[in-house]
């Protein structure tokens, strides 16, 4: 070989090394950067636990043969500068193509924002519409605990929610199309309210009529929230509940009305991973003159045999209230976020706690004592509280 293609072979040669060299760098730095805290870590833009560094083990000892797809989730979660780079990503998807990013969120009309999930779109479409022999052993369910309520003497009430789709399924994402006008819950509500003496306190046709009395006013956030009630819904849904608890109660209970509150407006927007959604809404907030209940500390309800002392159960007492009546709310996010403290106001003492407390009933009865029961639970987990039911008997 001549000098010429001596050099030029080294050339390549040198140009290979070091296309290799910037290739290993550019596929190892991500790695060596990456964060490997031995603790969970939170993204706050995405508010949910990153992944941690995974094992090669699994709890067995044995090889874990999910390794690879660990490690780039790992990978994935972990990477320095996220943070910045997710936000960003969100933001041009959504200028560019108008695309929401986020998983659990899908857009529809006019800007609305709703929860994407199997069965949300069941709800929308009434696609999950139930059987005879479903509905037969929901109403048994039912009539299971209310018969056990009622040889306590505690005064039981169910108080259905609804999700957003079906207060405004107008506004929902277009390509979509609905089953008729008859949801599951219609159904289930229907089928107890026909064949049993439990008492249902159902404030969907308050609602609607709210929504068509003054369209102007959403009941539902259009966009900060995916699926619940804001404070005009929500109030709505407190005085449908209480006026029904006091047309039962002897004693004297104290409903909130408008007067006992400060009320405002603000302007909201959705975070999408970190990106603010271009589209604020005003919202209606309110905030109470002057509150009787106060919260007693968690640990005051730890009892054994049933773990009570979570994020989801909150204990009241009033002691200005005109009765001795203790209340039980067993509920998810909608009276949880929403209700339970105007509820509060109403009783001498009162104890909420989430829907997974319902297979431990007895025993959170045996505890606390109640005088009243409501139990509530929004469409999509109609079938949750049968397995929670179906625990309890």
């Amino acid at each position: 070989m001549n000098n010429s293609g001596e050099k030029q072979f080294n050339i390549t040669w040198i140009i290979n090394i070091i296309v290799i060299f910037v290739f290993a760098c550019t596929i190892s730095l991500p790695w060596v950067f990456a964060h490997r805290s031995s603790e969970p870590r939170v993204s706050s833009a995405e508010n949910r636990m990153l992944k941690t560094y995974p094992s090669i083990k699994d709890d067995d000892g044995k090889i874990n043969k999910n390794y690879i797809s660990d490690y780039e989730e790992w990978l994935s979660d972990n990477l320095r500068g996220r943070q910045i780079i997710v936000p960003v990503y969100s933001m041009m998807q959504q200028k560019l193509f108008g695309r929401i990013v986020k998983n659990d969120i899908v857009e529809g009309k006019d800007h609305w924002l709703f929860t994407r999930s199997e069965e949300m779109l069941a709800t929308y479409s009434h696609t999950d519409i139930p059987d005879e022999a479903m509905i037969d052993h929901y109403v048994s369910l039912f009539e299971g605990l209310n018969d056990i309520l009622k040889q306590r003497n505690i005064r039981f009430y169910y108080f259905p929610c609804y999700d957003k789709v079906s207060i405004y399924p107008e506004y929902y994402t277009p390509g979509v199309f609905a089953d008729g006008d008859c949801s599951r819950a219609d159904i289930f509500i229907n089928a107890l309210e026909t064949n049993t003496d439990i008492k249902v306190v159902d404030p969907k046709p308050a609602l609607l009529s709210a929504k068509s009395e003054n369209a102007d006013i959403p009941l539902y956030f259009k966009s900060f929230d995916s699926n619940h009630w804001n404070w005009k819904g929500a109030s709505i849904g407190y005085e449908v509940l209480m006026n029904e608890i006091d047309s039962d109660c002897a004693e004297d209970i104290r409903i909130l009305k408008e007067d006992d509150y400060e009320i405002y407006n603000t302007e909201v927007c959705a975070d999408i991973y970190g990106y603010k959604y271009p589209y604020p809404e005003l919202i209606p907030e309110a905030t109470l003159k002057s509150a009787e209940a106060s919260e007693v500390p968690i640990e005051s309800i730890k009892e054994p045999g049933i773990e009570l002392g979570d994020s989801y159960t909150h204990e009241y007492v009033n002691p200005l209230a005109e009765n001795d009546i203790r209340i039980l709310l067993i509920n998810d996010s909608f009276v949880r976020m929403f209700l339970k403290d105007n509820i509060a106001e109403s009783f001498a003492h009162t104890l909420s706690v989430n829907l997974t407390k319902l297979e431990n009933l007895e025993t959170v009865i045996d505890e606390y004592d109640p005088d009243i029961v409501v139990l509530e639970n929004t469409e999509f987990t109609f079938l949750q509280v049968m397995e929670y039911l179906e625990k309890f008997e």
